[in-house]
């Protein structure tokens, strides 16, 4: 009997859906379909009563058996993994890409200057991937612009900062940026947060497409550093790039939209000791950022 059986049946109990426990969980359909059957092998009955036509699922007898002593082990399993995080000294921290690549850096920094005896350890992981990891004990906090997909994982608002425009030093654009002179055809566009496309719909036109879409930093400075492209980035991002490129940032002549990250961690597990450390230094970078803008 594996973890990731017991996994799979707590989700799909919990979901009353196949299909949206695989969700929950990031995994594809077949996958937890199979977990589900290794289990019911192995304890030698079917845990869920399976109807054609019916949009859920329900436990059978053995099932409704099972269900408690799942939770038990779910529940044993999360204060194991509390147990091991308290008494070792380790910290881990995930984040989107963006977010990972220019203000955590300088976090993880000012973090280890003060803490060398503890292992840090830095995940790149969008929302539902960072859920799973706390969830399952892997990750202690997580930074995102999205929030938690599930009610055992606190979501807390830490910082918002302003959208900037940049573009390359040899572009024809003057210090103020006005709307009618760009062109979506010289964008470099990044989804940064829920809205950002919308509001982009809105300002830009609907049928307006960029010739370039990209997710990853390096990326983005690779594209943005040509003649005439400009994309509109979080102020850190544009910090982090124009440091030492041929990038510049520009102000404009219509409003530009923030970027909210939240803290993510779980709800009932009990912190791990260093996070709010960690959190200190992270609002120490945000602190500099804001005094180098004034």
């Amino acid at each position: 009997m594996t973890h990731t059986g017991i996994e799979a049946f707590l989700a799909i109990a919990r979901c009353k859906s196949i299909t949206k426990a695989a969700e929950v969980l990031c995994i594809c359909q077949s996958s937890i379909s199979i977990r589900l059957q290794n289990l019911e092998k192995e304890l030698g009955e079917e845990l869920f009563v399976r109807q054609k036509g019916h949009r859920e699922i329900t436990l059978t007898p053995m099932g409704e058996e099972f269900y408690p002593l799942a939770l038990q082990y779910e529940k044993l399993t999360e204060q194991i993994n509390t147990l091991c995080t308290v008494h070792r000294k380790r910290l881990s921290v995930s984040a989107l890409n963006s977010i990972g690549a220019y203000l955590l850096p300088v976090s993880c920094e000012k973090f280890m200057q003060k803490y060398p005896e503890v292992e840090l350890n830095i995940q790149d992981f969008e929302v539902e991937a960072a859920c799973k990891s706390i969830l399952q004990g892997q990750t202690d906090i997580a930074f995102n612009t999205e929030s938690a997909n599930s009610d055992k994982i606190v979501t807390t608002p830490v910082f918002c900062e302003p959208m900037q425009f940049i573009c390359s030093l040899d572009s024809g654009y003057g210090q103020v940026v006005v709307l009618e002179e760009l062109s979506v055809k010289k964008e470099v566009f990044v989804d940064w947060f829920v809205g950002f496309s919308e509001w982009h719909g809105k300002c830009f036109g609907g049928d307006a497409f960029p010739q370039i879409r990209v997710n990853i930093m390096s990326q983005l400075k690779l594209f943005a550093e040509k003649k005439n492209n400009w994309a509109i980035v979080p102020r850190s991002v544009a910090k982090g790039l124009c440091e030492g490129s041929r990038l510049r940032i520009c102000e404009t002549d219509f409003e530009l939209p923030k970027r909210q990250i939240n803290c993510l961690y779980a709800k009932d597990r009990k912190q791990n000791v260093y996070a709010s450390s960690f959190m200190d230094c992270l609002n120490e970078v945000l602190s500099d950022l804001e005094a180098s803008e004034k």
